[in-house]
Order: structure tokens, then sequence, then C-alpha cells
């Protein structure tokens, strides 16, 4: 009865050390993850020998080598996604047209002849039957600065050609001209004559 006695004790003391050791190390790591050691013992009677259990921290650690290899994927990644990316397309430079210049037609308008006042009175210098021998006494008279033209007439079927020097507003100023001219030009005998309107616009200035 004593063995036994002594044997179920030595189980029971080896069990409560067993579950006070376990709740040593939980309530270590809950709150005591400090300390570098702790001795857990149970001594109810000193006659048995105490037992040491010994529980080291952990120690958590960065794993850089994981870091690394996260680092160089991204690298990689940002790599492919560049050689990806088409290149840009150069913009095409935008050449403007100059707008055609609209030419505007100029309008050329011309100024109406100065009428010149009629005046009815002109010199008959000579008659001609030749238009050669007219011309060759226009040419003189002009070269002196009088206004001379050639009027043609039919007379009882003959055509003559009439050297005039005109216009004169009233008789008495084609008179003094005339005088001029006999001086020069003896061959010549002017004398003063009224003509139509008509004649007068055809060859006044």
């Amino acid at each position: 009865m004593g063995l036994r006695k002594s044997g179920n004790g030595k189980k029971l003391l080896f069990l409560l050390i067993l579950i006070g050791g376990a709740a040593a190390a939980y309530f270590f790591l809950l709150g005591g993850g400090g300390q570098e050691d702790e001795k857990v013992s149970f001594d109810p009677s000193k006659p048995i020998a105490t037992a040491t259990i010994k529980i080291n921290p952990k120690k958590t650690t960065t794993k850089p080598a994981i870091k690394v290899v996260k680092a160089s994927l991204e690298d990689e990644l940002v790599e492919e996604e560049v050689i990806s990316k088409p290149a840009p397309t150069p913009k095409k430079a935008i050449v403007k047209k100059p707008k055609p210049i609209k030419k505007t037609p100029v309008k050329v308008t011309k100024k109406p002849a100065k009428s010149v006042g009629f005046k009815p009175y002109v010199l008959n210098i000579a008659s001609f039957r030749s238009k050669k021998e007219a011309g060759g006494m226009v040419k003189n008279l002009k070269a002196d600065g009088h206004l001379t033209y050639v009027a043609a007439a039919t007379v009882k079927g003959v055509k003559w050609y009439r050297v005039r020097v005109g216009f004169f507003s009233t008789a008495s100023s084609a008179n003094k001209v005339a005088r001029k001219i006999s001086a020069k030009h003896p061959d010549a005998s002017p004398w003063a004559s009224k003509v139509k309107k008509k004649e007068h616009d055809r060859f006044a200035r």
C-alpha cells in the first residue's frame, strides 16, 4: 500500500510540474517576453527534486531577401511596361497655306471732255480742189499756233477742201487774227463766217 501511494504521488507531482511549466510558458509568452530566463519550480515538501524549464523569447526577424525579390519583380514589371508602350508618333507640322489675295478690278472712269463754249465764227483761209494742197496749208498754220482744220464741201457737183481757222466768239476777234495771217501768208485770203454747232463740236478743242 505504501509503495502504491508513493508511486501515485510521483506521478501526480510530475503532472503538476508539466502543468505548471505549460502555464508558466503561456504566461511568459503573453506578458513576460522581456525577461531572458524564467525558472519554474514546484516544492510542496522539498523531498522531491525540482525541475527547471528555460524558455527563450522568440525574436521576430525581417526577411530582406523577400523584399529584394519583390523590388526586383517590380523593377522587371516596370521595365516590361516601358518596353511594351509604343513610341509616340511625332506630330506633323501644320503648314498654313496663305489665303489668295483677291484683286479687285480698278475701274477706270473716263473723264468727259471739257465742253467748250460754242463760238460760231471761223476764218476761211483758202479752198483747194486737192486734199494734198489743203493739207500743206493746214501744216503751216498749225506751226503758227492756230487751230486749223479742213472742211469738205460740194458746190455744184464739185468737191472743195476748205482750210479754216477757228473758233471765235465775235467777228471782230476773228478779223484781228485774219490780218495777222495775211501778213505772214500772202497767198491766203482769210474772211470770217459763221458755222453750225455740229462743226464746232467736231473740231473745237
